[in-house]
């Protein structure tokens, strides 16, 4: 309901429908999707639903939520060539008219081309959830860009396309207000949110260039992708980086790794998504990990706001560590082929149960 003036405003159709099936399960982690008792993966609002999705154009976008979680809702949308932008926003309608008060969209600082390789441990802060229309009508999760810290400590803030093109006015509120170091990236999926999953082969192609285009509006060139990993299987998940035209990718893996893509793309693996630790627990568990991972090392940290992510970097020793921006955090990984390819940390057990939910 709270999205009902944006709806009626677009003269939008509006549902309430379950995006449970059986093609849609999350087949990686069986124990999450349970059958219903009585119609299995298959409700009773399935074909209502097809029928819905299938008669929108191709990648239109989706708002508001769905049930019964967000793993059906986005691999549904996959498999019918629709994205997901989550909105939950009172008076949306004025953001889709809100006027721009600048032309374009670049980064503050330009992009960093190449970048020396430090014998440190590289760190890079990216703040979650920057697909959501609710994240920038709230200021960036409830007021992120307000911090004063921001602007103090190198932070990268996703950012989706999508919402470019639909909110241009407030989206260029942020590329107006951002200092030299925010730095902005592609958000999950790079073109509103689905399960790359779940795409069609022939599709694949199709969305990456669709993520391409939406990098050249954005002057995004690295990019955060959820529930893509089973298309290793399928030999589409290297065909799918290259069409994106990407120069970095970021995953949550349980594990710290420098991957390298057939042409070189570096593919940074992370244990440290949505980390719940206090600043200085968390600096600490970085030190004590450095040993284990001898520079140059790769770390993300996905996840957090500005004052958290100053005092980390606080924390951190300056002749051991470098907190950086993803520009140069990739350029410098790709720099680093040769020293860190096919090395992998991977946390103890307890603290990856902790860190990784």
């Amino acid at each position: 309901l709270v999205d009902i003036d944006l709806a009626v405003s677009q003269r939008w159709v509006t549902f309430d429908l379950s995006f449970m099936s059986e093609e849609s399960r999350n087949r990686e982690k069986k124990e999450s999707d349970k059958p219903h008792p009585e119609w299995g993966f298959d409700p009773p609002d399935k074909p209502l639903l097809m029928a819905i999705l299938e008669g929108l154009d191709d990648w239109s976008p989706v708002y508001g939520w769905g049930r019964p979680y967000e793993s059906a809702l986005i691999r549904r949308l996959a498999i019918h060539r629709c994205v997901k932008i989550c909105s939950g926003t009172a008076n949306g309608s004025f953001f889709r008219y809100m006027p721009s008060l600048g032309d374009g969209f670049h980064q503050v600082k330009p992009h960093m081309e190449k970048a020396r390789v430090e014998p440190r441990i590289y760190v890079t802060f990216m703040v979650n959830e920057g697909d959501t229309l609710k994240c920038f009508a709230s200021l960036m999760n409830g007021g992120c860009w307000l911090q004063a810290e921001r602007g103090q400590t190198p932070i990268n803030w996703g950012i989706d396309p999508l919402l470019i093109r639909d909110t241009p006015g407030l989206m260029n509120f942020y590329y107006r207000t951002a200092t030299e170091n925010d730095y902005f990236f592609s958000a999950p999926s790079g073109w509103g949110y689905l399960a790359p999953n779940n795409l069609a082969d022939d599709q694949v192609p199709v969305y990456g260039a669709l993520v391409a285009e939406g990098g050249r509006m954005a002057d995004t060139r690295y990019i955060d992708v959820w529930w893509m990993n089973e298309l290793r299987k399928r030999d589409q998940f290297f065909p799918l980086l290259r069409a994106m035209g990407m120069r970095g990718l970021t995953q949550w893996s349980g594990r710290q790794e420098v991957e390298y893509a057939p042409d070189g793309t570096p593919i940074i693996h992370s244990n440290y998504y949505y980390p719940r630790f206090q600043p200085e627990v968390f600096a600490d568990m970085l030190i004590k990990q450095a040993p284990a991972s001898p520079p140059p090392w790769f770390i993300v940290v996905y996840g957090g706001h500005p004052h958290w992510f100053h005092e980390v970097a606080q924390r951190l020793p300056a002749d051991t560590f470098k907190v950086v921006k993803m520009d140069e955090f990739f350029e410098a990984a790709r720099a680093a082929r040769p020293q860190v390819e096919g090395r992998t940390w991977t946390p103890p057990a307890k603290q990856q149960k902790t860190v990784v939910d």
